[in-house]
């Protein structure tokens, strides 16, 4: 049995993992405009569904998948997170639903070109 490891792709699964964490701070805020529980759950997922699935990430892709050191992937789980946020708070007015060459760019200089 051979395993692939898709060389070269470590960028575009920080991208993804990005946009997820631009959706838990989307959903964060919305269930904060809904009253009612069953508003929210029928509207989108609950935050913490999401948040739950973006730490087994930490795991699962970076040091099983990447084989990087689990403290090293705690410290980029983290950086993306303060890095999501940041852009949340920011830019998601302006750009609500960045592509995957502007969220790498975002990550490595803190702006959107």
């Amino acid at each position: 049995m051979i395993i692939v490891l898709d060389e070269g792709t470590e960028d575009a699964h920080k991208a993804d993992i990005f946009r997820e964490m631009l959706h838990y701070y989307y959903c964060l805020d919305a269930e904060k405009n809904f009253k009612s529980t069953g508003q929210r759950k029928m509207v989108f997922q609950k935050a913490e569904d999401i948040k739950e699935r973006l730490n087994k990430t930490e795991r699962s892709l970076w040091v099983n998948k990447f084989k990087m050191p689990p403290n090293e992937a705690k410290k980029l789980h983290s950086l993306l997170f303060k890095k999501a946020k940041a852009y949340f708070r920011e830019q998601s007015k302006e750009k609500p639903n960045p592509t995957n060459a502007e969220v790498l760019c975002y990550i490595l200089s803190g702006e959107v070109k």
